[in-house]
């Protein structure tokens, strides 16, 4: 195992791999349980919503593709990390305005990608996340305040909070949640870190050892041999 640079690439690139995939197959979940349990199955009196929906759908789909070709380069992946993280706040905001708007459920998913920026970069994709989901939501929450717009014209306008003052207390409780699972994560990846680190060292200097030793033998058996001759010679 060697640990140089291009291992590091490898793994931040297996990351993101996986951390594509996992997106793509939760929001699928996410939208038909969005389909069959917020909306109750009945499509066809939320064409709006579902709108929404499909929108944020298949622009995820769309990104995956760029993403999967820019992995496939190679180049920049920490940047592509963050951008991925970045928008995948941006795809939960839709999802924010479809479900309650600033007091939905769905904001916890900002947490999640906190959590997932830490997983894959460290404590900066943790730090770019909370700060991209927190700056898309507060977006969300001063466009219904200041009427740039309402909830979908399908939905039940008494479900969402408009004014201000409404906001203020959903805000700062999640502006609070996604802070301290961007810190508490941020913490244990780079503890993580630090012990991989740790143990890499160990492993190294292990090997050194083994090699030593093992030229130590090399160097008694061609001692061995020397004085052999020697005395036969006496």
């Amino acid at each position: 195992m060697r640990l140089g640079v291009g291992d590091a690439r490898g793994s931040l690139a297996s990351r993101l791999l996986w951390m594509t995939g996992f997106r793509l197959v939760f929001l699928l979940l996410f939208f038909a349980a969005t389909a069959f349990f917020y909306i109750r199955g009945d499509l066809a009196s939320r064409p709006a919503s579902l709108r929404v929906a499909f929108l944020v759908l298949s622009g995820s789909c769309a990104v995956a593709g760029i993403f999967a070709a820019l992995l496939r380069a190679g180049r920049r992946l920490e940047v592509v990390a963050l951008a991925q993280l970045a928008l995948d706040q941006i795809a939960w905001t839709g999802i924010v305005y479809v479900t309650g708007g600033a007091a939905s459920g769905a904001t916890s998913f900002y947490g999640l990608s906190a959590l997932l920026g830490a997983v894959v970069v460290g404590t900066r994709g943790a730090i770019v996340a909370a700060v991209a989901g927190l700056g898309a939501y507060g977006a969300l929450c001063l466009a219904f305040a200041t009427d740039l717009i309402g909830p979908p014209s399908d939905q039940d306008a008494a479900l969402y909070a408009l004014t201000a003052r409404d906001m203020v207390y959903p805000f700062l409780v999640n502006a609070l949640g996604v802070t301290v699972v961007a810190l508490l994560a941020s913490y244990l990846a780079e503890r993580l870190r630090a012990a991989g680190g740790a143990l890499a060292e160990a492993t190294a200097r292990a090997r050194a050892a083994e090699r030593l030793a093992e030229l130590g033998r090399i160097a008694a058996g061609l001692a061995h041999e020397i004085r052999n001759p020697l005395s036969s010679i006496s």
